[in-house]
C-alpha cells in the first residue's frame, strides 16, 4: 500500500499494488473531491522544494519510478498517478518549475506516452525534454541496474522534445514516401501548436521541415490549417468569455454549490484560468479565505496574475446569470469529454498493438462511461 499525499503533506488516499500478478495491477482509492487523480501528482510534497530551487521537474509514470530516484537522492521527481497526464497536473508543475524532463518507460508504449504528454506540458508554458532510459528499462530498473549515477547521466543527456520526436518519427527521411511524410507531419502538429513563444515555435517548425526534408511553408501551413486553437501565455489574446465568467462566479462565491461542485480543472481550456482554478481549489482545501490577494500570492507568472486582475476588475464577479453559467459549465464538460474520447481512441489502438487486453478493457469501460455522460449532457 502506497500512501498518497497532498502537496501540503496530508495523506489523502492510497495506491495498492498487486503482489501475485492478479488484476488490476494497481488499485487506487476511489475518486472524491479530496482525491482527484487529474489534479494530483505523486511525491509532489517531497519534490516541490527542489523543483522550485532548480526550476526543473522529472515526470515519471508510476509510484515506484518516483520512489527509486527520490530515495537515491535525486530531487524534483513526480508521477502522474498512473494515468495519462492532464492539463491540471501540468499547471501544477508550472507553479514550481520552468522545465520538465519526461522519464517514462523505454518501451514503445512509454515513448508514445511521452509524445502525448509533451504538448500538454508545452501548452502550460513549460520547457520539455525527454530522457532515454533505454529499451525495456524504466527509472526504477535503471537505478537498480546502473545505480544513481546511471540515472544522473541519463538526465544530463535528455533530449529536447523535438529532437526526441524527430528521432522517434523520422529515423530516415530518405526512405519515407510522400504519404508517409504527410502522416509524420500530422503527428508533429500537436507539438508545434502547443509552443507559445513564436520564436521557439518557428525554430521548431524549421527543424521539423529539415528533418522531413520539406519546405518550411509546407510545415507551417499544416500547423495553421490543422493545429488546435491555443492560447499564448505571453499574449493578451482573447480567451473564452464563458470560462472567465464561471471562474469569476467561483471566486466571488456567487455560484451555487450544485453548480460549483461540477466544475473540474480539466474543463478549462485556457491555461491561465486553469491555473487560477487550481489555486482556488488549494485555498478551499486548506481552509483559506477565497480572496484575490491570497490566490495571487501563490501564482507564478505575469500572465496568470494578469488574468486574475482581469477577473478582479471585470464584470465576471457581478451578479451572475445562473442559467447562462449552467449552460457554459455543461458546454465545458462536454468539450472535455470529447477531448478525452479522442485520447482513448488513440490509447485503444496502442493497447491493441501492444496486445494488452487488461488496458484495452479498462479503456473500453472508460469510453462507455464517457459516452453515457455525453448523452446525459445533450
Amino acid at each position: 500500500m502506497i500512501p498518497i499525499h497532498s502537496d501540503g503533506g496530508q495523506v489523502i488516499g492510497f495506491g495498492g499494488r498487486s503482489l501475485d500478478g492478479s488484476d488490476p495491477k494497481y488499485l487506487n482509492s476511489p475518486e472524491s473531491p479530496l482525491f482527484n487523480k487529474s489534479t494530483l501528482l505523486y511525491n509532489l510534497n517531497r519534490a516541490k522544494d527542489q523543483m522550485r530551487k532548480i526550476e526543473r521537474a522529472v515526470l515519471v509514470e508510476g509510484y515506484f519510478d518516483a520512489i527509486a530516484p527520490d530515495h537515491a537522492g535525486i530531487g524534483g521527481v513526480v508521477a502522474s498517478m498512473g494515468t495519462s497526464l492532464t492539463a491540471g497536473q501540468a499547471s501544477i508543475m508550472r507553479k514550481y518549475a520552468k522545465r520538465v524532463i519526461i522519464s517514462y518507460d523505454g518501451d514503445s508504449a512509454g515513448r508514445a506516452a511521452a509524445l502525448r504528454a509533451a504538448p500538454i506540458l508545452l501548452s502550460a508554458g513549460l520547457g520539455v525534454e525527454v530522457l532515454d532510459v533505454g529499451a525495456g528499462e524504466d527509472p526504477d530498473t535503471l537505478i537498480k541496474r546502473g545505480g544513481v549515477e546511471a540515472f544522473k547521466a541519463a538526465l544530463e543527456s535528455a533530449h529536447d522534445v523535438f529532437a526526441f520526436a524527430l528521432r522517434e518519427l523520422v529515423a530516415n527521411p530518405s526512405l519515407l514516401s510522400s504519404a508517409e511524410k504527410n502522416e509524420r507531419l500530422d503527428q508533429f502538429v500537436p507539438l508545434l501548436s502547443a509552443v507559445a513563444d513564436p520564436v521557439m515555435r518557428n525554430d521548431a517548425a524549421q527543424r521539423v521541415a529539415d528533418g522531413l526534408r520539406l519546405e518550411f511553408e509546407t510545415v507551417w501551413g499544416r500547423v495553421r490549417s490543422r493545429g488546435p486553437r491555443t492560447h499564448d501565455r505571453g499574449s493578451s489574446a482573447p480567451i473564452s468569455t464563458g470560462e472567465k465568467r464561471v471562474l469569476g462566479a467561483l471566486l466571488s462565491e456567487s455560484l451555487p454549490q450544485s453548480l460549483a461542485s461540477r466544475v473540474q480543472a480539466d474543463f478549462f481550456e485556457d491555461p491561465n484560468c486553469k491555473t487560477i482554478f487550481l489555486e482556488l481549489e488549494r485555498s478551499i482545501s486548506v481552509g483559506q479565505p477565497l480572496d484575490f490577494s491570497t490566490i495571487a500570492t501563490h501564482l507564478k507568472g505575469d500572465t496568470d496574475l494578469t488574468r486574475l486582475a482581469e477577473l478582479a476588475l471585470g464584470d465576471e464577479t457581478d451578479e451572475p446569470d445562473l442559467k447562462a453559467l449552467e449552460d457554459t459549465i455543461r458546454l465545458m464538460e462536454r468539450r472535455f469529454h470529447d477531448r478525452r474520447l479522442k485520447e482513448i481512441q488513440i490509447e485503444l489502438q496502442e493497447a491493441l498493438r501492444e496486445g494488452d487486453p487488461v488496458r484495452e478493457e479498462s479503456l473500453l469501460n472508460e469510453k462507455l462511461e464517457l459516452s453515457r455522460k455525453l448523452h446525459a449532457l445533450k
